[in-house]
Order: structure tokens, then sequence, then C-alpha cells
């Protein structure tokens, strides 16, 4: 196959080492994934990305990500004008006529250009497809409504798609994986407890922290916070940096050693997670999740065997799971990712579902 595929624009890819970008990692493997079996695949991506696939194409523009003295409306701005750069030159050269197949890393920007395709087009969702989230606006669901048929989408999960089949065109569900390679598995934790993501309300950061506390377990929080009410007046008391500690941030090749070391990872989600990278992460280290059953986590986890599925609300339920956690065997966490979540499984899909796209042409 010869393939175009186009990054997001507003970090490098895989992942700036500030920050973890779950998208810009998982873009990078499947370019590099198809490329490796012989494909061709050309990837529009900014210059101070690494080079991945057959060829970079990086326009000579680098992302947002560092550009120290924007404001945050400045940075907003300047990656919407590298998008729509980035989606036309790469638009324009599949309609030389060279290429099979263009694949878009979210939709948004990418929707508008649907009808100027010449060849098939597909797209991934990373969001939620709801109101709040990806839906949110009224343009949203009349430009996807406009081009539905126009876009081949994959869902990450069976959830996201039962959520968004009204205004994203799915055609199939493939699941996220992982280089296993970056998350060594640890039969000998210690008794922490983990949480990591961003530190918004919709992950029950809070209700995490009150469960670890009554359990008599410290936990370790590792993520992003962005200074606003819920990190002032909800978290941010509660961290005593004894009990319960804080970090900012943890770069992508440290952060399987804070997994393994952890009893149990903590996920009272009060949203429909499309996915979850971090669930998958901790379990290939052995560490057993504890979630609330919202969006993607009866997918990800077995009840009582890789972690416990608990009722959205039931924290008592929470407690109890982290009481029983020694019931989990951690080795079997490591083998349910071996086998359903592997960054090879990964690719295999995409590589199929790439053909199948184009012999439906």
């Amino acid at each position: 196959m010869k393939i175009i595929m186009v990054a997001q624009t507003d970090k490098p890819i895989p992942s700036p080492k500030d920050a973890i970008f779950a998208p810009g990692v998982l873009f990078y493997s499947v370019a590099n994934g198809l490329a490796n079996r012989g494909h061709e695949v050309i990837v529009y991506a900014t210059k101070d990305s690494d080079k991945c696939g057959s060829r970079l194409e990086d326009l000579g523009v680098y992302s947002s990500h560092h550009q120290k003295l924007l404001t945050n409306a400045e940075r907003m701005q300047r990656t919407g004008q590298t998008e729509l750069f980035f989606i036309s030159s790469a638009v324009e050269e599949f309609n030389t006529g060279k290429y099979d197949l263009i694949h878009f890393d979210g939709p948004g920007r990418a929707s508008y250009f649907a009808n100027f395709v010449d060849g098939p087009v597909t797209c991934i969702e990373h969001g939620a497809p709801d109101d709040q989230h990806d839906l949110k606006y009224d343009i949203d669901k009349v430009r996807q409504k406009k081009y539905f048929n126009n876009l081949n989408y994959i869902a990450i999960s069976n959830r996201q798609r039962q959520l968004g089949s009204e205004f994203f065109n799915y055609k199939a569900v493939i699941y996220h994986g992982i280089d296993l390679k970056n998350f060594e598995f640890n039969p000998a934790p210690n008794d922490d407890l983990l949480f990591i993501g961003r530190i918004i309300e919709e992950k029950g950061v809070d209700i995490a922290i009150d469960v670890a506390l009554e359990s008599g377990r410290k936990l370790k929080i590792f993520g992003d916070n962005y200074g606003d009410k819920y990190w002032n007046k909800t978290i941010l008391p509660k961290i005593d940096n004894k009990n319960i500690t804080c970090s900012d941030h943890l770069p992508y090749d440290q952060v399987g050693r804070a997994y393994g070391q952890s009893r149990a990872m903590l996920m009272p989600i009060r949203w429909d997670e499309p996915f979850g990278m971090t669930v998958i992460e901790s379990m290939a280290c052995g560490t057993p999740v504890i979630a609330y059953d919202r969006g993607s986590m009866s997918e990800l986890i077995v009840d009582g065997v890789t972690g416990f599925i608990i009722k959205h609300g039931d924290t008592k339920g929470l407690l109890s799971a982290i009481n029983n956690i020694d019931k989990i065997d951690r080795k079997k966490c490591r083998d349910h990712v071996v086998k359903k979540f592997s960054l090879d499984r990964m690719v295999d899909e995409y590589e199929e579902f790439f053909k199948m796209i184009i012999n439906q042409k």
C-alpha cells in the first residue's frame, strides 16, 4: 500500500519530553509498523517530530508546543493555521494519484477536506463523541452529518462507537496497543496506590484520594494540573506529601516504573472514557486497575482477573476492591495485555482495515 498519514500538529510526534501525548505515540507506532512491513507510508508531521514511516514531510514548520513566547490564544491560533497547512498540503499531494489512501489523526478540521479528496479517507477519533467534548458545538454536529459518508472512522472502543454512531461513520473498532518493552513487569510492588492522568474532575482524582485515605494506603498522583478551581479547591488541600503525594509529570520512559511499583491503580472516572491508555499500561506492568464501570473500562479490564469493575458511584465497592487487591494475580494482568493490547496486534488491524477501505473504492 501507498499511504499518506497526517499527524496532529499541536505537539511533535511521538511525544515531547515534557508531556505525555498518547495520540502521537500511537500514530508514530502505526506509521513505523506499517513501513516496517514494506508499505510506503508518507507522514506529514511537524519539523520537531522524530522521523517515522517511510518519509517525513515536515513542511519546514515546527509545532506550537515549545513556542514559549506565545499566549494561549496565540498558541491556539498558530496551531489551527499549522493544522490547516499540513492537511491541505497532504491532500494536494494525495490528489496527484500516487497513493491508495489518506489517513487523518483526529477529526475536526480534516473533516472539511473530505469532499476534496480524490480517494479513500480514514480518520481516528480519540475523544468522547458527546455534547461536552467532540460534539460540543452545533457546528460539530452539522459538520459530521454533512461529511458522514465521506469519512471512514476508526473507533477506539465499542463504547465510543455506540455513543457516537449517529455522527461518526465508524467502520471498525481498533483497540490501542503498546510497546511492551517500555512497561516492565513487576511481580513485587509496594503497598501504595496510584493515579496517573489529567487532574480534572472527570477523572475522579478526589474520589481516589478519599478512598485511599479510608483504606489506610498511600496514594501517589502523577499528572498535569491546570491551576483551576478543581485543583485549588478540591485537590490541593488534600495533598499532605505524606499519605497523598502529587508530581506534575513523569516522562514517558519513566512512567512504567511508577506503574510497576504500585499495588493497584485507581480509575474512579465520572465520564465515558473512550479508551484509557493508562489502564493497559498499568496492567502491562502487572498492576491491576480498580475502575468505575464507565466508558470502555469493562472492555479493557477483566473483572476479578486483571482488576475490579465497580458500579459507578459505589465508593464502598472501591474500598472493598482495594482490600481484596491481593487476590489478583499480577502475571495474569501482564498476560492479558500481551494477548489483547500488543503493538503488533494494533498494527495488524490497521493494516487489515486500510486494505479493506482501499478495496471498497
